[in-house]
């Protein structure tokens, strides 16, 4: 026990409060779209530690912090080769634990390393990341289609308002 090197866990626990990105909104008004569906918080919870799990974010807090310094003995090779990418990846998820709390809307976080600052800053950035991803991806709207429209109609609507100011100057037309 003496030679064993300590290994330190950061910990992060995550709230996950039901706001309208959970909502459905159907995405046009015909006959099908009464048809609600409602979300589990079990569902919730799967979607989000998946997402949390993604190798994209994975693969950035490794990126981010570095292979050399996360894992020392992968510091003689190279970090641009997929195969040492790999053997980090594996490592990085031997170190992490990602759970949620069964009737509950909490997830937590745990990662282990040698280095208590550094297994804390991986947790930080793996949590920060998560919530930037999250923002991106519940936060793009839903209706590309009516904004697009909506454009359209403006240009349209400011064309023909040139064109009857135009038209009414040409003609002396004066309203009162």
């Amino acid at each position: 026990a003496i030679l064993e090197k300590p290994v330190y866990e950061a910990h992060a626990a995550l709230l996950l409060n039901l706001g309208r990105e959970y909502k459905y909104i159907p995405e046009f008004s015909g006959a099908y779209s009464s048809s609600r569906r409602e979300f589990k918080m079990e569902e919730l919870l799967n979607t989000e530690s998946e997402l949390l799990n993604s190798i994209d974010l994975r693969q950035k807090v490794i990126t981010s912090i570095g292979i050399k310094t996360l894992f020392p003995d992968l510091k003689n090779a190279d970090p641009q080769d997929q195969a040492v990418m790999d053997a980090a990846l594996l490592n990085f998820d031997k170190a992490l634990a990602v759970k949620s709390v069964k009737n509950s809307g909490v997830i937590h976080v745990h990662y282990a390393h040698e280095d208590a600052a550094l297994a804390k800053r991986v947790v930080d950035l793996l949590v920060n990341s998560f919530i930037d991803k999250h923002v991106r991806l519940y936060g793009e709207s839903r209706a590309p289609f009516f904004e697009q429209k909506l454009a359209e109609y403006t240009a349209g609507l400011d064309e023909a308002t040139r064109a009857l100011r135009d038209f009414t100057l040409k003609y002396g037309i004066v309203t009162v």
